[in-house]
């Protein structure tokens, strides 16, 4: 008599946790910024700070991160299996995948990022007067940079849900303050970092 009550039990749970169903959410990172070649200031020799036509900023943003939706209780559903290491090209309008998880449907209020790192390898980016290449890094602190976005994302069976993080890289880097240091480099604060960004959720209907 007992094992049938137990297995009665654990049916009836079962049936509870799963009776709303479950949707598909995906992730994806883009840059979306406009990359100007038109004039910008530079610092030429024996000139001073004048306006000369310069190559577009070259590049990528690479990242390590995780995303969560965030319930209404504040439990927060992880999306991107663990951290998610990325690259996504400066000025790209293309989505880079950062991952696809399975979660019961519903009304989910927020978005939660965690990034553990940030940094762009970058050639034509104006800093300080003068065009510089190399490392730029974003200074996240030691324990890395969380970022709650209040962007509802409806989970349904019948559709797909995508939360998609923008960049905007241009905004930040630009902000860059260069480092003496031999290679080349440059920090952007956290703060910069994080008014830039942007969240925006879709899905498939």
């Amino acid at each position: 008599m007992l094992p049938l009550l137990a297995a009665l039990a654990l049916g009836g749970c079962s049936k509870e946790l799963t009776a709303g169903g479950f949707g598909e959410v995906s992730t994806v990172a883009t840059d979306e910024d406009n990359n100007p070649s038109t004039a910008r200031y530079a610092l030429l020799p024996g000139v001073g700070e004048q306006s000369v036509p310069l190559a577009t900023v070259e590049g990528a943003v690479e990242m390590s991160m995780d995303v969560s939706l965030v319930s209404e209780s504040g439990v927060a559903l992880p999306i991107t299996g663990g951290a998610a290491a990325v690259e996504v090209e400066i000025g790209t309008s293309a989505r880079v995948p950062l991952g696809t998880e399975v979660v019961p449907v519903g009304l989910y209020p927020a978005v939660r990022l965690s990034f553990h790192e940030v940094g762009a390898e970058v050639q034509g980016l104006v800093l300080g007067g003068t065009v510089f290449a190399g490392t730029v890094t974003v200074d996240l602190g030691q324990d890395g940079l969380e970022v709650e976005f209040p962007v509802p994302v409806n989970v349904r069976e019948d559709e797909d849900a995508t939360v998609v993080l923008h960049l905007h890289s241009m905004t930040w880097l630009s902000l860059a303050q260069l480092l003496s240091s031999i290679p080349p480099g440059a920090v952007v604060s956290s703060d910069a970092f994080r008014e830039a960004i942007e969240v925006t959720a879709e899905s498939s209907s």
